[in-house]
């Protein structure tokens, strides 16, 4: 790749609040070999290539909206601007040259700024001072390896996270990814108001050492966009101002579902699309990464229900407080998923989960809650679930528990949920009728015609629960 330059941008300009606003420079870092697993989600599609001769750039001229980088941070230093991924509640992911110094060392918090969010730049008035500063301890600047900085924020944001990658793709391949950033739109151009957003390509590992042999670790960095191994087309890069940004895995288009893969970290100083780009490994550093910012799992702090229904069921959520986003999932006793919900897990609001389908006047045991997020899965809570009975009136002449209904003639008549307990049915006629979930317990059946009575838990008599659906339980047609 020749003489590398760190993706950081020159003083351009002042902000709102006075904060210079400008680009840091620097390089990567990592220790752990990088996973090779194939994520069968990634879309495997080169992206279409610049023309011929034209740079794109970082995005290929498309402003980056809210909507869909909600995690994006702008990152000043005394130096100048880059780019920043929101990871947690309240840390900030970014390159280390992004805070150091022309000497290396790192600057002081209280003379940093970030803004959380995408829009318009040099109008904003919400810059924050971070509290602290933590760099990856094993840092090479001859290499950069280790070219990663966390950012603490003084207080915790509900705006949402990314998730951080835990895999790479299959390092023979190429595959498309995203990169956004505040950076140059182009060589000698100036930084954007709004970040700018593209689809590039993420090279195979043989291609990227290829282009940076001196330098380039395939353990520890990813590389990606510029010109393919053949030099016949160009895609879209980073450039001064996108370091720090986020090199991410091809989503469905939700943010929810997008995976930090990479941290912009440094391209030729030849022109920024010139060589492929370099971005530190997110994987091979998730150790260092899970334990300064404590992201994990999201405990269950307590879960009942709070709302029932004949059909429905509300189960609220009260989650611990934590770094991480999640989804909460309200689980049946066979696992199956009866109803989810997202959540930024610093949100001290309850999540609200809420079942349908369910049979009226059901109890339902085993029902829990778990959460669970890209670093795993949360303990399980244990939650009583009910539903409300069928109203009596629904039934012929007022069938109603302990009522006394001898000779009724209920044929026919959808009963679902319907409460009959210790009820005297002798000699009605419950021919035809749907029984589905009705409470029978305690009643008396004596001489009842239950011909083609459609049954499915249905409580009999003696307080069984039949499962069976179109067939009379032997517990039920006995009395």
């Amino acid at each position: 790749m020749g003489v590398r330059g760190l993706l950081a941008a020159v003083l351009i300009a002042a902000t709102a609040t006075g904060v210079a606003v400008g680009a840091p420079a620097a390089h990567p870092t990592t220790t752990a070999p990088i996973a090779t697993t194939t994520r069968s989600a990634i879309i495997r599609v080169i992206p279409a290539p610049g023309r011929s001769g034209i740079s794109p750039y970082v995005i290929g001229g498309r402003t980056a909206s809210l909507t869909a980088w909600p995690y994006l941070v702008a990152v000043i230093s005394p130096q100048g601007l880059c780019t920043g991924d929101l990871v947690g509640a309240r840390w900030i992911l970014t390159a280390r040259h992004c805070v150091t110094d022309l000497t290396g060392g790192l600057y002081p918090a209280g003379v940093m700024r970030v803004t959380v969010g995408g829009g318009a730049l040099l109008m904003r008035r919400n810059w924050e001072t971070p509290i602290r500063i933590a760099a990856f301890p094993q840092y090479d600047p001859v290499t950069a390896i280790g070219d990663l900085a966390l950012i603490e924020l003084r207080r915790p944001t509900t705006r949402q996270t990314i998730e951080l990658a835990s895999a790479n793709p299959d390092p023979t391949g190429n595959w498309t990814v995203r990169i956004a950033g505040w950076g140059l739109t182009s060589d000698f151009g100036v930084t954007p108001n709004a970040p700018q957003q593209a689809a590039t390509v993420l090279w195979n590992q043989a291609y990227c050492a290829s282009a940076e042999p001196a330098v380039y670790d395939p353990n520890t960095e990813l590389c990606a966009g510029g010109p393919d191994q053949a030099g016949n087309n160009q895609y879209p890069s980073v450039c001064n101002g996108d370091s720090g940004g986020p090199l991410v895995l091809q989503s469905t288009g939700d943010p929810w579902t997008d995976r930090l893969l990479g941290v912009t970290d440094y391209g030729s100083f030849i022109g920024c699309d010139f060589f492929p780009n370099v971005f530190q490994d997110v994987p091979a550093h998730l150790g260092w990464i899970l334990g300064t910012t404590g992201l994990g799992p999201v405990p269950v702090a307590r879960a009942h229900e709070t709302q029932a229904a004949r059909t429905i069921a509300t189960v609220s959520v009260w989650l611990r407080a934590a770094e991480a986003r999640t989804t909460v999932e309200l689980l049946r006793q066979d696992g199956t998923v009866a109803a989810s919900a997202r959540a930024q897990a610093w949100h001290h609001a309850p999540v609200r989960l809420t079942a349908r389908g369910l049979v009226p006047g059901s109890r339902l045991a085993g029902y829990h809650v778990i959460t669970l997020n890209a670093y795993g899965a949360s303990g399980a809570v244990a939650v009583s679930v009910h539903t409300l009975p069928v109203p009596c009136r629904v039934a012929m002449h007022g069938a109603c528990p302990s009522g006394s209904l001898p000779g009724v003639n209920l044929a026919g008549r959808n009963l679902t949920g319907i409460d009959l307990r210790a009820a005297n049915l002798t000699g009605a006629n419950l021919a035809g009728a749907n029984l589905t979930g009705a409470d029978l317990s305690g009643a008396v059946l004596t001489g009842v015609n239950l011909s083609s009575v459609i049954w499915s838990n249905t409580i009999c008599p003696d307080g069984t629960n039949s499962t069976t659906n179109g067939t009379a339980p032997a517990t039920c047609i006995e009395h």
